[in-house]
């Protein structure tokens, strides 16, 4: 934004539209333009799509994780395994319980929007307890994450279908006879064999973990952008408010400016009125008089 302060030949000082806008538009506006301003510099849905991966990608890393380092045979489908089909189970299950426990805790943060959207009571609550509402979020994310376990371990324990038990025994035995299957077992093994025991360790302790990183990265992430946006509308906000406090203290130098120019007008106007007709306002007796002793001069 630009501003022309004063105009030197006539003291027409003017203002742009929009610093006319930004003198008048209350506290309230200026946070509203302040926070537009910084969601335009930062790209919100990019930023969603980036904690979201992340956060997605839990879940799959689980399953990765759970198929390469458990051993020993597993069930599925009330069907025992063994082999490399036992481990892809093993990451199937895993993948299933971190994705119930993600997806409840994403429907106890969705109920709450909508509960904290039609109730002023509970947004009213949420502004005066920051930490309380976060508290019974937690634990009702917790609550949802036992519920969904509790209730795919009794899933699990349910006797299956003959035609899903016999579905899994000929699928995991395609599996555990396929020759590609073995090639990659076997080129998998002979890179284990070659790596150095500690660097072993340690990428197995990083698969391992390696949900709870991603779980990390995205919220981190995700805190990271609010913070920018935070940041950005905090420096817009100062800088609209300084911008203004400028277009008002430019309008007070116009008016008395302005005010200074037409009493100097006025004054030069009243003597020059008074020297073409130094008599006015006088009284007809001492006009006369003046007159008179004027023509005696000339005389």
């Amino acid at each position: 934004m630009q501003i022309s302060v004063v105009n030197s030949v006539g003291f027409q000082g003017k203002i742009n539209s929009a610093d006319d806008v930004l003198a008048s538009i209350n506290d309230k506006n200026i946070r509203q333009l302040a926070y537009m301003e910084a969601e335009s510099k930062f790209d919100r849905k990019k930023h969603q799509k980036i904690t979201k991966g992340l956060i997605m990608a839990a879940p799959l890393a689980a399953g990765v994780a759970a198929g390469v380092l458990c051993k020993g045979k597993s069930k599925i489908f009330s069907k025992n395994l063994s082999g490399v089909a036992a481990r892809i189970a093993n990451g199937l299950k895993e993948s299933a319980l971190w994705g119930t426990a993600l997806g409840s805790v994403a429907l106890v943060g969705l109920a709450k929007d909508k509960l904290s959207k039609s109730s002023s009571e509970v947004r009213k609550f949420d502004k005066e307890h920051p930490i309380a509402s976060m508290l019974l979020l937690l634990g009702a994310g917790i609550g949802a994450i036992s519920l969904s376990g509790r209730l795919a371990t009794r899933i699990g324990k349910i006797d299956a279908p003959d035609f899903l038990k016999n579905g899994t025994a000929r699928v995991a035995k395609a599996i555990n006879e396929s020759s590609v299957v073995e090639s990659v077992k076997n080129f998998f093994g002979r890179v284990v064999n070659k790596t150095p025991e500690p660097l072993k360790e340690f990428g197995a302790m990083s698969l391992a973990w390696s949900p709870q990183i991603l779980l990390l990265g995205g919220l981190l992430h995700s805190l990271g952008h609010g913070a920018s946006v935070r940041n950005e509308f905090a420096k817009n906000y100062n800088e609209l408010k300084d911008r203004q406090l400028e277009v008002l203290k430019a309008r007070q130098v116009e008016l008395e400016l302005e005010n200074d120019f037409l009493k100097t007008e006025m004054k030069n106007r009243e003597d020059l009125d008074l020297l073409n007709n130094p008599t006015d306002n006088l009284s007809d007796e001492v006009t006369e008089e003046i007159e008179s002793l004027n023509d005696d001069e000339e005389d």
